[in-house]
Order: structure tokens, then sequence, then C-alpha cells
């Protein structure tokens, strides 16, 4: 990537004052009538490029053109605004000659009492105004500053940039001569053939969310060259190129008009397509100075698949986030945060910087959406005590990605996540993509609390105990349980524990549980299984893994059934509380373990372990139909296992199996 120097050839502007205009002013203040300041008189402006760059880059006011391709061409409906620092509102300036040449005339109107400095722009700007008050910018100080607007989102042109985006500014001392100079800078880039097809929009940001966009104040120095600073407020932290005329094409110049800035840490372009997906270009180094007046050069990008590293910025690009089975963008999450430092993290969308030592959790939340900033680095927020999830409304969320919490228990403390006991039904929990490491028992408590969903995803969760329980419901006043989710997710331990539980919640009937591509190791279940409950209608429990190498050196109970199965009989003989024939499936899971000839329950058959029986498929005395499970195996699903990080490599044959992202 290059920047390359001056795109615009400089405009020198002649004020040609009417005669009526100059009459007026060589009359004396003491024989001439008093003037009158709504007057406005009459002006051409005659509109000329100065030299042609010697940048290969160079780009004209409104459009390519020349042979170069650096000529200015005025266009027929180019229109400059003046400022005499009398009028708020004076009419804009229009072309009257020169259409598609490099030099035209425009035709307006100033106040009859304006006296030097004014000031010109182009494109002309209804909102754009002139303030007379001191300002200092960058140790240039003017008694007067334009305010000026560089939209966030701008029309993508083939070879050229948005006409409404090349802003042009110009100072006059004497009311007669005027030098446009761009107030702006370029980002080039072209596209690559595959990733033009569908592609609605591309977006631009730095990395560390300068503002690139919004409102400006701009000053001159005493040699006529802009000076600008963005207004508090009013700043965008992108650009967005919204689709050309035509469509987008590959191999063609395309630009983003920006505020010239140094991105200390790189950039990020997103594309979005039609469909809803996105690609990437993402860059951590940092870019070239980009001065006013001046090209980055990108070239051609070379866009990847997904989520940039940096969710903050994906989400400001406009990027589908999502967070257990929810999508989180900006228009169903309008509103968002960015913690940066040290503090409550509070309610509502947050985004955290990894980098903070005391991001902490409230006492009580009842929607909370906390994302760790980067994907390839948690978060941590800590805790003061119990974190309690209280429902407000029945429409609460409480939902952690990418987020690292402080779990460790203090003497008194028995689980860190609590629903408070309240009457409201909660919508739902989400943990997604976190480490968790379960202190003690429990990590999320619920007492007296209906609740819709609990979602697990993507997750990896250490057990460090026997009896260890993610989730510990009470039956007391739960009528029932939507759903529980548990997809993608690590359960492991470094060494064997034993009577491990998902949910425990045998007196309170679940609607759905979907357990899918997890992987388990190390991690062994008790007599009443990994899930425990009193009734289930719907399970979806497939493509799972489990690593259970010692299985056999473990007690059981008289039925052979001990360590064996993940779900429990229901808490009842009656067949109702058992799912119907067509919504319990069981397909391509696989058990790893090590046949012991020795430390085998007395009346279990070594290679029965894990079959349908003791995973409880089936309605009385008949099996659901459609269950294929499990393949079950002494040869080790992974070529490569660390549980220090956690990683593995599944091997070739059991590719299909366990989560999909490791």
């Amino acid at each position: 990537m290059k920047t390359q120097s001056i795109f615009i050839a400089a405009l020198a502007v002649v004020f040609s004052f009417s005669c009526a205009k100059e009459s007026l002013s060589e009359k004396t203040p003491d024989t001439a009538p008093s003037a009158d300041s709504t007057k406005l008189v009459a002006l051409t402006i005659s509109a000329s490029s100065g030299e042609e760059s010697g940048s290969d880059d160079t780009q004209s006011r409104t459009t390519l053109g020349g042979a170069t391709g650096k000529s200015v061409l005025w266009t027929s409906t180019d229109k400059v605004k003046v400022f005499d620092r009398v009028s708020s509102s004076l009419p804009a300036f229009t072309i009257i000659s020169g259409e598609g040449t490099s030099s035209a005339s425009f035709s307006g109107a100033v106040s009859q009492t304006a006296t030097p400095p004014y000031y010109a722009m182009v494109p002309y700007q209804e909102s754009a105004t002139c303030i007379e008050e001191s300002l200092t910018i960058s140790n240039v100080t003017a008694s007067s500053y334009l305010t000026v607007r560089l939209p966030e989102v701008q029309k993508a042109v083939a070879g050229s940039v948005d006409p409404e985006a090349l802003i042009s500014v110009a100072q006059s001392n004497d009311g007669l001569k005027y030098e446009f100079r761009n107030l702006i800078s370029l980002v080039k880039f072209r596209l690559n053939a595959d990733d033009v097809s569908n592609l609605e929009t591309v977006s631009f940001s730095g990395n560390e969310l300068e503002s690139v966009a919004g409102s400006m104040k701009v000053i001159f120095s005493e040699a006529g060259v802009p000076v600008q600073t963005y207004v508090s407020g009013e700043m965008s932290f992108f650009v967005t190129l919204t689709k050309p005329d035509g469509g987008w094409q590959s191999g063609v110049d395309y630009y983003f008009a920006v505020r010239g800035l140094t991105f200390k840490s790189g950039i990020t372009i997103n594309a979005r397509y039609s469909d809803g997906t996105s690609k990437y270009f993402e860059s951590s180094k940092a870019m070239p100075s980009l001065s006013r007046n001046s090209i980055l050069n990108i070239k051609e990008l070379k866009l990847i698949d997904g989520l940039s590293t940096d969710l903050y910025i994906a989400y400001l690009h406009g990027v589908d986030i999502p967070v257990g089975d929810k999508i989180i963008n900006k228009t169903s999450n309008p509103t968002s945060r960015l913690m940066k430092s040290d503090g409550n993290v509070g309610e509502g969308l947050v985004f955290v910087n990894p980098d903070l030592e005391s991001a902490v959790f409230s006492t009580n939340h009842s929607n909370l959406i906390a994302i760790g900033r980067y994907s390839d680095r948690p978060s941590v927020i800590k805790r003061e005590g119990y974190v309690r999830i209280a429902a407000t409304d029945g429409q609460d969320l409480f939902a952690l990605k990418n987020i690292k919490p402080d779990i460790t228990l203090g003497s008194a403390e028995l689980y860190p996540f609590a629903l408070s006991k309240d009457d409201i039904t909660f919508e739902e929990v989400i943990f997604d993509s976190c480490p968790l490491i379960l202190p003690k028992a429990e990590l999320l408590r619920v007492n007296k609390r209906d609740a819709d969903k609990f979602v697990f995803t993507d997750c990896d969760i250490k057990f460090n105990q026997d009896k260890s329980y993610l989730v510990m419901y009470s039956s007391e006043n739960v009528t029932s349980l939507e759903s529980f989710i548990y997809r993608n997710n690590i359960l492991y331990s470094e060494t064997d524990v034993k009577s491990c539980y998902l949910l425990s919640c045998s007196g309170v009937p679940v609607n759905n549980l979907v357990v899918e591509d997890n992987t388990l190791i190390n991690v062994y279940c008790g007599s009443n299984g990994f899930v425990y409950m009193k009734s289930l209608k719907n399970l979806s429990f497939n493509r799972n893994i489990f690593y259970f190498p010692n299985l056999g050196q473990h007690s059981y109970n008289s039925s052979g059934a001990h360590m064996y199965y993940f779900l429990a009989r229901c808490a009842t003989a009656d067949l109702a509380y058992y799912p119907d024939q067509g919504k319990a499936f069981c397909d391509n899971n696989y058990v790893y373990r090590i046949v012991d000839s020795v430390n085998q329950p007395d009346d279990a058959d070594p290679i029965r372990a894990f079959k349908s029986t003791h995973l409880d498929l089936k309605k009385g005395s008949t099996y659901y139909s459609g269950v294929n499970n499990p393949v079950q195996s002494e040869a080790s699903p992974f070529s490569a296992l660390n549980l220090s990080v956690p990683s593995y490599t599944v091997t070739d044959a059991c590719l299909i199996y366990g989560g999909a992202k490791r």
C-alpha cells in the first residue's frame, strides 16, 4: 500500500464584481447612503484548474477526464457555495458555461456589505455554515471557520469518487481571486472478480475508530491551505460505499473519501452481500500517513469470508454478529457502548476491550449483551458477589460472547450466576465462545423461575471436580423449561471427573433439548446421566464425541448404566413423559473407550456401553426410529490432543463428529 500525493489540481477562481458593486465601493462613507446588509449584488465566478499533479492518481473536481485522467472537468449540475460572512443563506452559484471542460463560469450573488475574507466550497451543502469565532487547529489560528460535512454514506462511482464527497474549499483575502484546495483524502481499491456478484455495499474504517467522516470545522492558514478537525459527537467511524449504477465491477478503481488521518493500528474494509453474508479485508499494521489531498492505494482487495477479528468494527459496519441463536446488528440493536476503561458493564449492548483490569458485572442484570471486542482473545469481566439475573418484562436477555467471566468463588459463595426469585419468565441466557472454568459445584443456579431458553455454544468448559453442574435448577414453583441448547462445545477435564451434569432439573419438564457437535473429554456422568429432567418432548442428540478412555475404571450401579448414558430415564415411568416417535433423534455419535476386562460392571457387556438402551432412547419397549447410535471404538478420535489449551485434531475417520470449529 502507498500514499500518493495531490489528486486534485488547484482551482483558480476569479470573482469579477458587477458594475453596481464596483461603483458602490468607490463611494466614501460620509457621502454614500447607508448600505443594506440584506441586499445582494450579482457575482460571476470563473473557475479553472491549475497545473496537473505529477501523481498517477490525480482526480478531477467532479469526474475524471482528459488523456491522463488528471484534468478538472466540471459538470452541468455543479454548484458552488459562497460564504460572505454577512448572509447565512446565499443562493447557490450555478454553472453558466464550461460544462465538460476544466474551466467554467458560475453566477450568483453576495451581500452588498460583505468584505474580505470570503470563503467558498464545492459541492454545494445547504447545511454548511461560517462561524465568526476564533479557532485554533494544529497551531493555526483563524478568526472564523467553516462547518462542512463529509458524508459517511457515499455512492460508489466506477473509476471516480462520489461528487458529493469530494469537498474542496477556498479562501479569498481580496474578494477577487479564489484558489480551491481539496479538504479530504481518498482510499483507493479494486475488487476481485470472485467478490462482485450480489455485492451491495463496501465500508471502510480505521481499527482505532478514527473519525473518518462526519462534521468538520475548517480554517485556513495564511497561505490559504485548509486545516480541519472533527466536530465532537457528529463524526462517523466508518464510510460506506453503496452499489454504483450498473453494479460493482472487478478490475475497476473505487474510492472512499475520508478525512486525512494516520491509521496507527491499520484498517478494516467490509463487503456486504444481498444474501446477508459478508467478507472482509483487515490490516493490523499501521498505514502510511494519509494527509489532506492524498491517496492511500490498497490495490486489489483480498477479501476473506466471515467476520473480521474486531467484532465492534464489524458491528459498526452493519455486519450480523451471531450471539447464541440470536443475530446482533445495528438494525436490531442500534445503541451500543465500547467499554474502553474500567468500571461497571451496566446494561444493553456492550463491547468490552480485552486489556481492562477491572471491568465488573453489576449485582443485578436484566438485559445485558456483553461481547469481547476481539474474537481471537476473550475479554475478562470480574464479579463483586453473585451476579443475579432478574427479569422485568419477560423479554429479558443475558448474553456473554467471547467473555471470560472471572468466576472464582469466595469461601461463602456457592455459584457465580443466579436467576433471581421472581414470578416473571426470563427470556434467554446465552454463553457463546466463552472460556468457562466451573467453580466448585455450579455455574448457574436457577430458583423459582420459568425460563424460555438456555444456550451454550462454542464454549470451552473445564470441570475441576466431581459432582459439577453447568445449570442446577430448583423445582420449586417451576412449571416448565422451553429449551436447552448445547452446541459445539468442549467439555473437558485434565484428569477424570465423575457425576457431572450439563443440566439437572429432576422435577421440571423440558420441551426441547439440543445436544449437537460437542466433545466431552474425561468428563463422566453419574447414575442420572448428564441431563436429568422430569420429562422431555423433543430431543436432538447428534454428532457428539465422548472421549472416555477410563470408562471401565469407574464404579457402576447394578444395572450397568452408571457412567454409560447421556440421558437418564425421565423421573417417572409414565410413557407420556417421553418424546413421541419422530421427535427424538440420536445419530452419528462416537464413543472412545479402552475395554478393560478387569474393571467392568458385573452384568454389563463391555462392548455394549452407550448402546441405545443406555441412552434411554426408547419409549416403553419400542426404540425410536432413525437411531444410528453410537459408533463405539477403541480407536482414539484424535490425532493430537492438548488439554491445557484446549485443542485437538480429529482423525479423518471422525471428521463428522464433535465441535466443527476445532
